[in-house]
């Protein structure tokens, strides 16, 4: 053999080494790489996204990957998976389909069944649970918009009811002339209190009082004056006048009597104690009734303010937005290295404030966006933010249709990703676009053609 074939077949053993090292690195190791596998069989409804080679995860870590990818006689999507032999998976645990981000790359996940279980046996076939669908999204989307378009709906027919606002009118109508109804009946009752508190006051008591007092102190002396008469001679002129006088007294004694008793026929203790209760009956329903009419003057008020406010916040006719106006539908078709489309819906499009689901890539990356943006003080800047390319990001629109539209986009933080895109109409409703995507790290460019619906 020449020293030329010796130094090529050299070359070629090397190349073979260094080539069988770095798939061995790549694989983990040469233990990882020569570990024994076994197979399990995942069928689901749809495997789409799903590639040869994918990850399969238990509890979030990592242990082995997709085969193949088939289908079954009954029209299942078979997806066949290498397990690493020490990762023994029990039985009860459940499969699934799993994506970074929102759309991005497919794998599957296993949540790992009772650790007392046993293990399921090589070769099983186990029914994964059903992914979620960009169909899905889009037709829980639709549901929404229409759902508050019928909200919309229905409050605008009950504002615009006349008899609605002409309810309110007499409702506050009514709670002012029961007002004014109140105050009259508390005026009077206040008026017949006073009449009651001079009428039966403390003077009727304190005079009968006085009486009974005047007739102790004039019966006391008689009585002296009759044992006085006792004492004089009997028949001298001395015990005359005596006499008179006693029998003067007493008849003073008894007038003075029958007055007070008179007075007690009308005026007696029991009348003077329900007087006294009338009095403060009167004067507690005097009471109540100037509370009840302070709480009927804060309810007139809390009624104005709640009139003030409906017709502050509800106009007196409240426009709705046409269902075909309540969004829009773009699509768009470009090529940069190779030809993509995409999806674009808006909801409430004409509003300041709107909802903007994108759909990047079609059936290839499937980027996914889920946005709210409003206009920054007036058009032309318009500031969105939210989902951006299955990542967190914002981006800005500078300029409003008919004319040109730009627009950047940045997303994922840990992997700055800018984008631009400019929109030019030649007609209402399709134009073309510029596209320069990843422009901080390798930046692609391409033209597209845009349609709105």
């Amino acid at each position: 053999m020449s020293p030329e074939a010796k130094v090529g077949l050299l070359a070629v053993l090397l190349f073979v080494a260094a080539l069988a090292g770095a798939v061995v690195f790549l694989a983990g190791g040469p233990g990882e790489l020569l570990e024994p596998r076994y197979v399990l069989r995942l069928r689901v409804t749809s495997a789409g996204g799903m590639v040869e080679g994918a990850p399969v995860q238990l509890a979030g870590v990592r242990i082995g990957e997709v085969r193949s990818i088939g289908l079954t006689p009954a029209g299942q999507a078979e997806i066949v998976l290498r397990i690493r032999a020490r990762f023994p998976i029990p039985q009860g645990s459940r499969f699934a389909i799993g994506t970074t981000g929102l759309l991005g790359e497919r794998f599957v996940t296993i949540s790992p069944g009772p650790p007392t279980a046993p293990p399921l046996p090589p070769g099983s076939i186990v029914v994964g649970q059903e992914p979620v669908t960009v169909e899905d999204v889009v037709t829980r989307v639709i549901a929404v918009a229409r759902q508050a378009e019928d909200a919309l709906r229905q409050i605008n027919r009950l504002v615009g009811d006349p008899a609605l606002r002409g309810a309110l009118g007499d409702a506050a109508e009514n709670t002012r002339q029961a007002t004014a109804v109140m105050r009259r009946v508390a005026e009077t009752i206040d008026r017949m209190t006073r009449s009651l508190e001079r009428t039966a006051g403390e003077d009727v008591p304190a005079i009968t009082a006085g009486a009974r007092a005047t007739v102790d102190d004039l019966a006391a002396a008689a009585r002296d004056l009759r044992d006085l008469a006792r004492d004089v001679a009997a028949g001298g002129q001395t015990a005359q006048q005596v006499r008179d006088a006693v029998a003067a007294l007493r008849r003073a004694a008894q007038g003075i009597d029958r007055m007070v008793q008179d007075l007690q026929g009308v005026v007696n203790e029991p009348q003077v104690r329900q007087v006294r209760a009338a009095l403060g009956e009167a004067q507690a329903a005097v009471t109540e009734a100037r509370q009840a009419v302070g709480e009927a003057r804060a309810l007139i008020r809390r009624a104005d303010q709640v009139v003030e406010r409906v017709h502050r916040v509800i106009p007196e006719r409240l426009e709705l937005p046409d269902l075909r106006t309540s969004y829009r539908l773009q699509y768009d078709l470009w090529y940069t290295t190779r030809l993509g489309h995409d999806i674009t819906f808006t909801l409430l499009p004409d509003a300041p404030r709107r909802y903007i689901f994108t759909w990047r890539d079609v059936g290839m990356a499937n980027r996914i966006g889920l946005q709210v943006g409003q206009w920054l003080q007036r058009p032309p800047v318009f500031l969105r933010y939210g989902l951006v390319d299955s990542q967190l990001g914002a981006g800005v629109d500078y300029g409003t249709p008919p004319g040109p539209v730009y627009s950047l986009d940045l997303s994922n933080l840990n992997r700055l990703t800018l984008n631009f895109y400019a929109s030019y109409f030649l007609q209402r409703d399709w134009g073309i676009t510029l596209r320069a995507t990843d422009l901080l790290q390798t930046p692609t460019f391409g033209l597209g053609y845009f349609r709105r619906f």
